[in-house]
Order: C-alpha cells, then sequence, then structure tokens
C-alpha cells in the first residue's frame, strides 16, 4: 500500500512473429514462431532443479515428500502443464512439462491443498502431517508468463547478492514464471566493446551511470550520474549473471538477454566523426553533464557494426536463449517523426539481433505508446511495429490477436504483494475470481488460520484500496512523501473514516494472530497508511488555518503533523521490511573499498530521495522506511512549518523560492551524501507500539483532538 514504487507496463512486444495468421494449420502455428523458444536443459536437470526448490522451502525431510517428474508430452505443445496425484505410499507425485511446470504445480498444491503462503514479506509454511488427498491437471492459458521491468534492476535488484537472487528465481518458479529479464552485467560487455572501439577509461566512466540507475543509462535517458562503476562492479556481477542465468535455464525459465537499442557514448564523435547521428533530448531535465548522450542513426553502417559486436560478445559470454529486449525511445520522444525514419530504426535494432542470431526474437516494452501518445500516432506506431520481419503465430481466442501471454512489469517490487499473487493465478484461471473468497482464503493461508477480522479487513481492502476504476495518475500524491508546499491536493479514490474503522478491526486479530510474522508485517504496513491518511487531513486543515491567518490554531496542527511524523518512524521500526539499514547494507555489501562503499551508499541514498544531482525527479522513487521518515520526510516539514510560522507571525511574504533552496543544501542534498547508520534489525514490539498510535489518532483521539479549529 504504497511503500514502493507502484506501475504497471500496460505490456509487452514480441517483435519477430507479429502477425496474425488465419490462413495457416493451427497445429503448426505455434512450432514455426515460438517452438524454439522453450527450454533447452536435460529433463534431469529440470527436474532436479525443481526438487532442489522443493528442498530449500519445506526443507530436506518434508521435500522428500514430494516426488519430481519431467513430461514434456503431459499437455498441449506451447502450454506448460503439470499433473499432481498422491500415491499409495503417501507422497505427492508432481509431473510437469518443464522444471518451471513441476515447481508451479509445488507451489499450486501447498497453496490450495496445504494452506501454504509464500511470498516477498514472508512465508507461512505449516504442512499437515498427512496430506491430503490430490488429483488434478493444470495448463497454462498461454506460452509465457512474463516477470520483471527494465527498471526493477534499479529501483528493487540492484543491490541482490546470489542468496537473494536465489529466493527471487525460486518464486519465479514456483508462480509459474517462465519468460523473465536477466540484464545484469551487460556493462561489463558494453566495457569490452567500447575498449575494443578505443574509447579511454575516462570516456567509458563519462558514459555509465552508477548501479542505481543503470537502467536509465542502458535506455539512453542520462548518462555517468551515480559512477563510474568499479573493476569489482564487473567481476561480481559477471559472475552473479553466470549463477541467474544457469539457475533459471535448470529450472525451464527462459532469461530475455540484453541488445543493442542505438545508444553510443559522446566519444563517438570523437572516434567515429563521420558518423551520423543524432544528440539525444534532455530527460526530465537532467543538465547536459549526465544527459544526452547521442543516437546512431539507423541507416549508417556503424549501427549493424555496433550492435552485432555487442551481441556477439554476449552470446560468447553468457550464451542465448533467443530473445531479446532493448529500448530505444523509452521517455525519448524521437527526434524525426517521419514513419520512414522509424521503419528504419526498429529495422536497424532486429537487424543487428538476426544477423547474430537467425532465431532471434525481439522484446520490447510499449510503455513509450503510453507515455508519449501524442507522438505516437497509429500510423507511427504501425510503422515501427511492422519494421520487422513478421510470422504467423497461434493467438489467444480473439480474432487475429497478437497475445501470447500475460505477466508482471512492476517497477518496483516488495510491495502490495496481493495484487502479484492474484495476477499470477490468471495465468491458469479460466473464469472470473469470486474476490471475497479469494480474498477470505488470502487472509487465511497468509496468517495460517480463519479469522474473521483478518477476513474482514482483506475484503475491505479488496473492494476499496484494490479496486481502483479510475484513470488518474494516483501515485505519490501523499502529504507525507511530498516536498513542503501550499499547493499539495491530497486524494484517495476510498474512504478514509471506513480505512481507519478497518485499521481498528485488524489489530482485534492480534490475540489470534499476534505470533504471526506476516501479521505483525501487514500491522506496520495498514498503520503506516492510516497515519499516511491522516497526514494528508492534518494538512487540509492546517492549511485552512494558514489562509485564515488563526496562528494558534496553525501551530497545533503543526505540532500534531511533526508528532504523527514520530509515531510513523516509530511504527516503521519494528519492521524488518521498513527499514533503510538493510537496503544501506546491502549496497555497501557489494563494495571491497571504501570510496566505492560511499559511492554505492551515495547511489542508494539518493535514488530514493532526489533521484538526480538536483532532484530531478525528486521523491519519485520514495520509500516510506525507518530512517527516511526520521532523517529525510519530517525534517523537510519541520523547516517549512517554521518558515509559515515565521510568516504567520511577522505578516511577511512567503518566499518559496527560499525556502526551497535551503531545503535542498540543509537537508535533502546532505541525506544523499550522509554515512549515518542505520539498524539492520527491527526494534520494538509492532503490537504494543500499534495500539498505542490507534489509540492516540482513532479510539481516543487525544491527537488528533490538539488541533483547534480555525
Amino acid at each position: 500500500m504504497g511503500t514502493s514504487v507502484l506501475w504497471l507496463r500496460l505490456f509487452i512486444i514480441l517483435f519477430g512473429l507479429l502477425a496474425s495468421c488465419s490462413q495457416c494449420r493451427k497445429s503448426d502455428m505455434f512450432q514455426n514462431t515460438l517452438g524454439h523458444i522453450k527450454p533447452h536443459t536435460s529433463p534431469e536437470i529440470q527436474a532436479k532443479a525443481a526438487k532442489d526448490v522443493a528442498e530449500r522451502l519445506l526443507g530436506k525431510e518434508i521435500s522428500q515428500l514430494f516426488i519430481m517428474l519431467l513430461d514434456t508430452n503431459l499437455g498441449p505443445i506451447g502450454k506448460d502443464t503439470f499433473e499432481i496425484t498422491k500415491n499409495h505410499l503417501g507422497e505427492i507425485e508432481i509431473r510437469g512439462t518443464s522444471g518451471v511446470a513441476i515447481t508451479w504445480g509445488l507451489h499450486y498444491y501447498l497453496k490450495n491443498y496445504c494452506n501454504v503462503h509464500i511470498s516477498w514479506d514472508g512465508m507461512q509454511i505449516s504442512l499437515p502431517k498427512i496430506l491430503p488427498e490430490v488429483r488434478v491437471k493444470i495448463t497454462s492459458n498461454d506460452r509465457f508468463r512474463y516477470y520483471q521491468n527494465v527498471c526493477t534492476a534499479g529501483y528493487s535488484s540492484v543491490w541482490w547478492q546470489w542468496d537473494h537472487w536465489e529466493k527471487n528465481i525460486d518464486w519465479m518458479a514456483l508462480n509459474g514464471i517462465n519468460l523473465a529479464l536477466a540484464f545484469t552485467a551487460q556493462e561489463a560487455i558494453w566495457q569490452r566493446l567500447y575498449q575494443e572501439l578505443n574509447l579511454t577509461k575516462n570516456e567509458i566512466d563519462e558514459q555509465f551511470g552508477g548501479p542505481a540507475f543503470l537502467p536509465w543509462t542502458r535506455m539512453g535517458n542520462i548518462r555517468g550520474f551515480g559512477g563510474p562503476l568499479s573493476s569489482n562492479w564487473h567481476n561480481r556481477t559477471m559472475h552473479l549473471q553466470h549463477q541467474i542465468l544457469q539457475r533459471m535455464r535448470n529450472l525451464g525459465i527462459t532469461p530475455v538477454l540484453p541488445a543493442f537499442a542505438g545508444h553510443v557514448p559522446r566519444a563517438f564523435a570523437r572516434l567515429f566523426p563521420n558518423a551520423n547521428m543524432t544528440k539525444i533530448n534532455s530527460w526530465n531535465k537532467f543538465k547536459d553533464k549526465y544527459c544526452c548522450p547521442y543516437l546512431l542513426e539507423p541507416t549508417d553502417p556503424l549501427f549493424r557494426i555496433v550492435g552485432e559486436k555487442f551481441l556477439q560478445m554476449y552470446i560468447n559470454e553468457f550464451g542465448t536463449d533467443h530473445i531479446y529486449n532493448c529500448d530505444t525511445f523509452n521517455e525519448n520522444e524521437p527526434s524525426n517523426s517521419e514513419l520512414t525514419y522509424l521503419r528504419n530504426v526498429g529495422h536497424s535494432v532486429f537487424s543487428a539481433m538476426n544477423a547474430i542470431d537467425s532465431k532471434a526474437i525481439w522484446l520490447m516494452q510499449a510503455w513509450l505508446f503510453v507515455h508519449d501518445i501524442t507522438f505516437w500516432t497509429k500510423p507511427r506506431v504501425r510503422s515501427f511495429l511492422t519494421s520487422v520481419p513478421t510470422r504467423p503465430f497461434e493467438a489467444r481466442n480473439m480474432n487475429r490477436s497478437t497475445m501470447v501471454g500475460t505477466g508482471l512489469t512492476p517497477e518496483g517490487i516488495n510491495q502490495n504483494y496481493v495484487i502479484y499473487e492474484l495476477m499470477n493465478e490468471m495465468a491458469y484461471r479460466h473464469e472470473p475470481v469470486d474476490l471475497d473468497a479469494w480474498f477470505e482464503n488470502y487472509a487465511t493461508r497468509r496468517y495460517g488460520a480463519w479469522n474473521e477480522y483478518t477476513v474482514a479487513t482483506w475484503q475491505y481492502l479488496g473492494r476499496t484500496v484494490y479496486n481502483f476504476m479510475g484513470t488518474q495518475r494516483i501515485r505519490g500524491h501523499y502529504v507525507i512523501t511530498r516536498r513542503p508546499s501550499l499547493n499539495i491536493s491530497p486524494w484517495i479514490w476510498y474512504n478514509r473514516e471506513n480505512f481507519y474503522y478497518m485499521w481498528n478491526v485488524f489489530l482485534k486479530a492480534r490475540y489470534g494472530r499476534g505470533n504471526s510474522t506476516l501479521y505483525r508485517h501487514d500491522v506496520v504496513d495498514v498503520t503506516r497508511q492510516a497515519l499516511q491518511l491522516m497526514a494528508d487531513d492534518i494538512y487540509i486543515h492546517m492549511l485552512d488555518c494558514y489562509k485564515k491567518k488563526n496562528i494558534t490554531a496553525f501551530q497545533s496542527s503543526a505540532n500534531a503533523l511533526l508528532e504523527l511524523f514520530d509515531d510513523l518512524e516509530s511504527i516503521l521500526a519494528t519492521g524488518n521490511n521498513f527499514l533503510l539499514g538493510n537496503w544501506l547494507a546491502q549496497a555497501k555489501g557489494m563494495a571491497i573499498e571504501n570510496d566505492e562503499r560511499q559511492s554505492y551508499e551515495y547511489n542508494a541514498r539518493n535514488q530514493i530521495t532526489l533521484w538526480g544531482p538536483n532532484g530531478e525527479i525528486r521523491d519519485y522513487a520514495n520509500k516510506q522506511w525507518s530512517g527516511v521518515i526520521a532523517d529525510y520526510f519530517k525534517p523537510r516539514w519541520e523547516f517549512f512549518l517554521k518558515a509559515l510560522t515565521k510568516s504567520l507571525v511577522q505578516n511577511t511574504k512567503l518566499n518559496i523560492t527560499e525556502i526551497n533552496d535551503r531545503i535542498f543544501h540543509e537537508i535533502e542534498q546532505p541525506f544523499t551524501f550522509s554515512v549515518k547508520f542505520y539498524p539492520i534489525e527491527a526494534k520494538g514490539n509492532t503490537i504494543d507500539i500499534a495500539m498505542k498510535i490507534i489509540s492516540k489518532w482513532y479510539i481516543d483521539k487525544t491527537s488528533s483532538s490538539m488541533m483547534q479549529r480555525c
């Protein structure tokens, strides 16, 4: 509920097969187009990899009760299938068409027959002594279940080492994900190519962004910010990528690898003075030092040369599964709107892939068409998309449909897990879901037992918070995480008072579910959300008092807001998943030298606050974490409120420009350069602190009642 960026990219596109083919025989369609995008690891290795997931999840002894068998002929061609039965020995036999299918079947059984819950937030695994009887066969609706977003590698997984990646890949397989981005370490390959092309070390350093900003360097949005990258970074990520790819392939997950999108360093102007290149426009007002690499013209021979060299080097190092991603115009409007130019760009990108890999498929985000809907008219979209040679493929039920799968593409993970839980089930469900029943089951599994209060809360959340039906951009309309201003317009699509009521209902479950780790996690999250909404209420009242120049009433509201920040900090500090210290520790854990350690800490701090040297995308990736509240969000508001009080007392005009400048130089920027240590372990009792907070702000309303009428 708002603890991280949640922005679902609408869909992805697979080039190299974009054609409907009603004239073709359906039995041949799949094999003629996507038949080669499949696991190439032996059945024995895939079954063993699935068994290893079970052992990591359940422990060696219990995992022996699950027999994993791979049978490629179990279901229709191109659609993963699993079958689960209980044999005469009391063991659960899971057959599947791939390692992913088997692991997916394991999760299906644990979830639907054993009341198990597996999520990013934690796990609830308590199996019955006798495993339940089962006889079920499930086939996926489509060929692919896709996962990840190009930005996830910056916002969430940038600091992951192997233990975290291993859990993430296990989660993919358990949820049937069989197509996923694998972008780690591509800069190491680019460095090899740049060195071969005679770029200097300084020129390479000016191109690569820091670890937390690599996704936007890859897409040509920025260059150099947060860098340079160390040899240690390249060595670590190279080793890590080999581990990631081996595990994904062993499980039957197809990794999506990077390809050349056309962006090149500024140094290309020195090295290739006759090459036809265009300087990319500034993205989000980044200044020249950190913006605007070049885009090679698609008709320039250098485009193909660079694209082919990179892909050949990459395949030589990591192998290939024939599917690649690159995004030429991510939030960068093309400099040329001519249909021929757009067609040439798409053609050149794919041709560079196809020259090295004749089986290449180009996977591309469709976000550019949504982000800049004015530029991307139907004729321009058509020119760009049809620039790639088309082949027939099997479609979904809709006539001439080009849909080959479903998936999840959040920019940032580790938040709002319930959305992803439900979405993953859509890969095999055929009928609409009874959401009240689904949320009841979700609450029961998540906390290990049915409880009237947790069920009522989740059903309420499903009908309100998780049921937004509008078209507005709803991200970030929260007072506590916005830079202080007199012009904030708090807005939500559900009733605040009803949410406060359900907050109280949820806490009544503490007697039955108080020992559940996931219940405590959710108590932190729901309490955090309630305080966030109350801050909006206080702000509106405070603004009214300021406009009416009621100093006493304004001051009481200002004090209440600052007190709320303290309570928010205290509840967040009780949850291990809500600590700034963990994010910073992961970043510093990737370094081996002090300078590198400081650079990574700056990357980690800047991304979740200023997002740029001067706040170019300020607070876009903000996190409501303990540490960020106390040392970033609260100090900004404290400074701003003092300025408002001074203007009221002295009856002077507010100088917003000066205030913002001082907030930047005295609070925001210093936070990004700070090396203050933050705890990596939770402190305090979640339930006790939540009860004090709800008593104070809702039940007794001792703090909110302190605010005087204007």
